[in-house]
């Protein structure tokens, strides 16, 4: 139960024994202890002024979370109390930090002006993540969508990321492994590839088993067999590498650090993906390629790595995005060719569940 003291609130969070008071520290305290705080006009009209502080006091640990008032500020030239509270300070923060997976570089001691801003900015941040979570969901929104230009920047970055890594090895026993990225050639052998009912072409999703050279036996007939560009033809290398660029598990990759990145600003926690998968449909349709593209999953908000759930904060968001677009056969021909100029009909959404 939270206490009010003075100047701030403080929670006992009962008897140490064996153990550090920082490992008595839950995230369900810290949510109870800010919520509490938040009620009043105390801390609403002076947030820039408190901070968190772990002590012990009698065997047992107490959280306390409160304002530096002037008087203070100048104890600590009389006596030694500023070093235990610089102490209290950062054990309250390293438990805080732990609890929701912040990703904070907490190896040194903080000032109070350190503190303080941690408790305003991620304070603020948690309370926030406390009433999401009180509402039965930790949501992202409309107001999250990834945009059109953010979307074309994704596919720049896509591109990039596959072109670095360089090109698949020559293969006397595999010749047509030589005709992609080394990156986009090792996840094609891997997905699962099928041409279905309706003409197009599925890598990823469900499927059935094949050897990886089949796969890419079945995507390079594809290209040939829509485009009337056979392999030997010199234009057909850059058609094929241009177009499996937007290979879909580079697409479910980049929208999972797209994601993260927003439930970053959003909440100030850490969240990784549990299991993002994706899809590529690519159909052909009057001199151009379509791609439809999805990947879903679920994100884990808080500490992935601690067990004990009653020593970390853990809260999952389900997610899916699916991007759609068309890409010019002789745009892709192009040995300096632009996905963000040649992507049409870009659409893109967030789906948030």
């Amino acid at each position: 139960m939270v206490t009010q003291i003075k100047g701030g609130y403080e929670l006992n969070l009962g008897q140490i024994g064996n153990i550090a008071a920082r490992d008595k520290v839950k995230a369900s305290d810290v949510q109870e202890l800010l919520k509490s705080a938040s009620t009043h006009d105390t801390f609403r009209s002076a947030k820039g002024k408190f901070e968190f502080r772990l002590l012990e006091r009698g065997g047992e640990a107490v959280l306390h979370f409160k304002e530096r008032t002037c008087a203070s500020k100048y104890l600590h030239w009389f006596s030694r109390a500023s070093d235990t509270r610089a102490e209290q300070r950062h054990e309250a923060m390293k438990a805080i930090n732990s609890r929701f997976g912040l990703g904070m570089n907490l190896n040194d001691g903080v000032t109070g002006a350190q503190a303080r801003n941690f408790a305003k900015v991620q304070g603020q941040h948690l309370l926030q993540l406390g009433q999401a979570s009180e509402q039965g969901e930790v949501r992202l929104s409309s107001t999250d969508k990834t945009t059109i230009p953010q979307a074309r920047d994704m596919l720049a970055k896509m591109h990039a990321s596959v072109i670095k890594e360089g090109n698949a090895p020559d293969d006397p026993d595999f010749p047509l492994a030589s005709l992609f990225d080394k990156k986009v050639f090792g996840t094609l052998t891997r997905a699962n590839v099928a041409i279905g009912d309706d003409g197009t072409l599925s890598i990823g999703g469900p499927g059935s088993a094949s050897s990886a050279k089949n796969k890419i036996e079945t995507i390079v007939k594809f290209v040939e067999d829509k485009t009337g560009i056979p392999r030997d033809d010199a234009r057909f290398k850059p058609l094929i590498r241009n177009l499996t660029r937007n290979d879909h598990f580079v697409f479910a990759a980049k929208v999972n650090d797209d994601l993260s990145l927003k439930i970053k600003e959003k909440f100030g926690i850490t969240a990784y993906a549990l299991d993002m998968s994706g899809n590529n449909k690519i159909g052909f349709d009057n001199g151009a390629f379509v791609l439809q593209q999805s990947c879903s999953g679920n994100m884990m908000m808080g500490d992935i790595y601690n067990s004990n759930e009653d020593r970390s904060f853990k809260l999952t968001q389900q997610v899916q995005a699916q991007q759609s677009f068309r890409l010019n056969v002789q745009d892709l021909t192009q040995p300096d060719f632009d996905i963000t100029a040649a992507a049409q009909n870009l659409q893109f959404n967030n789906i948030f569940d």
